[in-house]
């Protein structure tokens, strides 16, 4: 469970590899989910926001990171493969360029450019 403020809602991944977004208004009572979206094919481990463009990216031991567009629903770029067995954790460096580090279980550390 992931908590977006830029975005103002949650994110969930489960074992269905499958992002789900919510809407919790505490004044109102209301617990609004969204269709889930299938962006990868295995356990999804990481989520980050971007700021250019506005969207999230998630990560997963697919070895994959997708850049998805929680307002328009749709991914908008895949970095694929560089990682031999998974992604476990990024981050997105805003004050270096927009970059995304990446880490897997190897000895280093990719970076993702814009």
């Amino acid at each position: 469970v992931w908590f977006m403020p830029k975005h103002k809602a949650w994110l969930t991944a489960g074992k269905d590899f499958k992002i789900r977004q919510w809407n919790i208004s505490p004044i109102a009572q209301k617990h609004e989910m969204g269709d889930p979206v299938q962006l990868h094919s295995d356990l999804i481990t990481d989520y980050t926001e971007i700021l250019s463009p506005f969207c999230v990216a998630t990560c997963s031991l697919d070895r994959s990171i997708v850049l998805y567009d929680l307002k328009n629903r749709e991914a908008l770029r895949r970095f694929d493969r560089k990682h031999v067995t998974g992604i476990r954790h990024m981050r997105y460096m805003k004050n270096f360029g927009g970059m995304i580090i990446s880490t897997g279980f190897e000895i280093y550390a990719n970076v993702w450019g814009p």
